[in-house]
C-alpha cells in the first residue's frame, strides 16, 4: 500500500489547488509529512522541522511543504509540491514586471544608464508562464539533487541540502522515497543523491 492509498478518499486529492486554497495546501502538507515519514531510513529523533518564517501565502505560492534538519546539523531537506498551474502561477508572481518605483531604486543603485527595456516593464502573461511550466513538468515528476552549503562561519561545518520538488501522484512518491531513503541514510548523502537524480550536478 502506497502513502497515496491513505489520502486518495479525501474529497481534495490531490490537493491540486495547494497554491491558493489554505485547506488543500494543508491536506498536501499532511500527505508529504507521511512520505517522509514511510521512509526506510527516517528516523524522528535524528530529524527536526525548521520553522515557518514566511507567511502562509508565501508558502503556498512557492509550494513549500517541509524544511528540516538533521539533528547533527549536517543535513537539511527542502521539500517542495509542484504542478503545472503551481508553477505557472508562481512564475506570474515572481515575473510582475519591473514598476516606475523599481525602475527608479534600480537607476538609484546601479546608475542612470542601466538598461531597462520595455519586455521589463511588462509582467510574465498566463499563457508565457503556462507554456514554460509545462515544458518544466514534460519530464520527470520528481526534481531533486543535492548541493553543499558553504559555512556561515570560521570552523562551521558545510551542510548538505537536498531539493525535492515533486507532484503529487504514484510515480513521484516512489522517486521521492528513494531520493529521501539516498539522502537519509548515514553519511554523505551528495555523491549517493546526484548519480542517481542529477548526474550533471
Amino acid at each position: 500500500m502506497s502513502v497515496l492509498d491513505g489520502f486518495r478518499h479525501e474529497a481534495a486529492f490531490p490537493f491540486y489547488r495547494y497554491f491558493s486554497d489554505a485547506d488543500e495546501y494543508a491536506g498536501a502538507k499532511r500527505y508529504w509529512v507521511a512520505v517522509v515519514n514511510a521512509v526506510p531510513s527516517f528516523s524522528d529523533p535524528d530529524w527536526t522541522v525548521i520553522p515557518e518564517t514566511m507567511p502562509l501565502q508565501d508558502d503556498m505560492r512557492s509550494g513549500r511543504m517541509l524544511w528540516l534538519e538533521a539533528t547533527d546539523g549536517g543535513k537539511q531537506i527542502m521539500l517542495f509540491v509542484s504542478n503545472v498551474e503551481g508553477a505557472a502561477r508562481e512564475m506570474m508572481h515572481d515575473n510582475c514586471g519591473i514598476d516606475p518605483e523599481e525602475e527608479g531604486e534600480l537607476r538609484a543603485l546601479f546608475g542612470e544608464d542601466f538598461p531597462i527595456t520595455d519586455a521589463m516593464r511588462l509582467p510574465l502573461s498566463y499563457a508565457e508562464a503556462l507554456k514554460t511550466a509545462e515544458e518544466q513538468h514534460s519530464g520527470s515528476p520528481v526534481r531533486t539533487w543535492v548541493e553543499l552549503l558553504a559555512p556561515w562561519s570560521e570552523g562551521d561545518e558545510p551542510v548538505e541540502r537536498l531539493y525535492l520538488t515533486a507532484e503529487i501522484s504514484d510515480e513521484a512518491e516512489l522517486l521521492a522515497l528513494r531520493a529521501l531513503d539516498l539522502f537519509m541514510q548515514p553519511g554523505a548523502g551528495l555523491a549517493r543523491v546526484n548519480a542517481v537524480f542529477s548526474p550533471e550536478a
